[in-house]
C-alpha cells in the first residue's frame, strides 16, 4: 500500500469535497457548470491549486474570475464542511486538456483518409 504524503491526502479529500459545495455555489452567484477535474496542494497546505473545465467555454474567463473572487466564500463553506485546523486558500485555474484532446481528435480525423 503506497504512503501518502499528507498534501497528497489534502488534495484527494479537497477533489471530492469541493463539487457539491461549488454546486450550491453556482446556485447564488450565477457561475456556470464547471466540473474539478484536479487539485494541487503545496507542501505546507496553504494554498489548494484547483483545476475546473468549463462547460461554456466562451466565458471561461469570466467564470474563472467569479470562482476566484468567491475563494473566500467556498473556503469557508469547506471549512464548516472539513475537519481540519486550517483549510488551505484557493486558487482556481481553467483546465484546458479536454479541449486540447478534443482538438487533437479533430485534427487526427482530418487526416485519416477513409478506407476503400
Amino acid at each position: 500500500m503506497k504512503n501518502y504524503s499528507r498534501s497528497e491526502r489534502v488534495s484527494g479529500l479537497l477533489r471530492r469535497e469541493i463539487p457539491p459545495v461549488l454546486n450550491e455555489t453556482m446556485e447564488w452567484t450565477g457561475i456556470g457548470m464547471v466540473s474539478v477535474t484536479d487539485v494541487e496542494v503545496n507542501r505546507d497546505i496553504s494554498l489548494a491549486k484547483v483545476y475546473v473545465g468549463i462547460l461554456n467555454i466562451e466565458r471561461a474567463g469570466e467564470t474563472i474570475r467569479e470562482l476566484n473572487e468567491h475563494a473566500g466564500e467556498i473556503r469557508s463553506e469547506l471549512s464548516g464542511k472539513l475537519h481540519m485546523r486550517s483549510v488551505p486558500a484557493l486558487k482556481f485555474f481553467h483546465d484546458t486538456s479536454g479541449e486540447t484532446g478534443r482538438r487533437i481528435e479533430q485534427l487526427l480525423d482530418g487526416t485519416r483518409k477513409p478506407d476503400n
